[in-house]
């Protein structure tokens, strides 16, 4: 991997990460050691991704509920 393959200093804030294109860039970055915030609207899939991730990985991953699409989210 290039010189960015070593994450583990680093925390990413991930929308939309509880499927597709999401998930699996979650799961690299993971992957690579960094600590995760998934955010998504369906909580219990957001804690089914989490967990996953976890299990694959053993990275720190903590979730937020939210709806960014809501108007007047703060």
């Amino acid at each position: 991997m290039g010189k960015h393959s070593d994450l583990s200093s680093s925390l990413a804030i991930v929308n939309g990460a509880t499927g597709g294109i999401g998930f699996q860039f979650a799961l690299e970055l993971a992957k690579r050691g960094c600590g995760l915030l998934l955010i998504d609207i369906d909580e219990k899939r957001l804690y089914t991704a989490a967990d996953t991730i976890s299990d694959i990985t053993g990275v720190m991953v903590l979730v937020l509920q939210l709806d960014l699409t809501a108007p007047n989210v703060t």
